[in-house]
């Protein structure tokens, strides 16, 4: 249904992706549109599946929408000032919760551990040559920016160097 697409687009609802899965998709918006089979080995050859659908105007937006989304949004723990840094956040329940009128949402550290959210990011950066992709989920972690997030930053932090620390910037 209509209502369906809508709620899908925006990450809600009954959406399944593997962080793999995301990962590549993400990869081929930063490609052309060229939607590559995952390799292991760094020297195997590139092999590629499709391209994903939509075009160059679709996939620029999208990125576009990342990268303000670390320029200000819940990505922006990824902010660098010598990279282009993009991405997206999410929380994936795991349980479907009930309030009754005037209960409040149990935060992650009240809640039983098989029942908290997932935590996600999936970000892009690039740097001179160098263009990378990746995808972290941390599982029953809750919130996306605040679990997920950190773990994205210091995965950049390793690929394009550590910032240094000023007043004001926490390393």
């Amino acid at each position: 249904a209509r209502g369906e697409t809508l709620n899908v687009s925006i990450g809600q609802g009954q959406t399944l992706v593997t962080p793999v899965q995301m990962a590549c998709f993400l990869s081929s918006l930063l490609n052309g549109g060229r939607l590559l089979k995952p390799l292991i080995l760094a020297d195997a050859p590139v092999q590629g599946r499709r391209e994903v659908p939509g075009g160059p105007d679709a996939r620029k937006f999208i990125l576009e929408s990342m990268r303000r989304t670390v320029e200000g949004g819940t990505a922006k723990i990824l902010q660098r000032p010598d990279a282009v840094m993009g991405g997206k956040t999410g929380t994936a329940q795991v349980v479907k919760l009930k309030f009754a009128t005037g209960d409040r949402r149990l935060k992650t550290h009240e809640m039983a551990y098989e029942q908290r959210d997932h935590a996600w990011i999936a970000a892009y950066g690039k740097k001179a040559e160098k263009c990378y992709v990746g995808v972290v989920m941390v599982e029953h972690g809750g919130g996306g920016s605040s679990v997920a997030g950190p773990v994205a930053k210091k995965t950049f932090e390793a690929l394009f160097g550590s910032l240094p620390t000023v007043a004001g910037n926490k390393p």
